[in-house]
């Protein structure tokens, strides 16, 4: 089996020095391959994306001074906890 890629390209691993007060190895890295590197340029895309969407929507210029800074803050919370209407579901 082939061990995963925690890099993109190919890197070598390493590993903390003995007697570290958090010890941790990390194996050496094949890099993705060419599927994921073309999923990840995909995703990346999209990601830029939805963000344009969500920055430039309408509703941001509905609010202003602290209202804008609480809507936000609710919109990355959003998903924290579940929803009711999940539950019915």
């Amino acid at each position: 089996m082939r061990d995963a890629a925690w890099s993109a390209v190919p890197q070598a691993g390493y590993e903390r020095p003995e007697g570290h007060w958090y010890p941790f190895r990390r194996e050496d890295s094949p890099g993705y391959t060419e599927e994921q590197t073309e999923q990840e340029a995909r995703l990346r895309a999209r990601m830029l994306e939805l963000s344009i969407q969500i920055g430039t929507h309408p509703f941001w210029d509905t609010l202003s001074g602290p209202d804008v800074v609480a809507a936000r803050s609710a919109l990355k919370h959003v998903h924290d906890t579940p929803a009711d209407d999940a539950d019915a579901a």
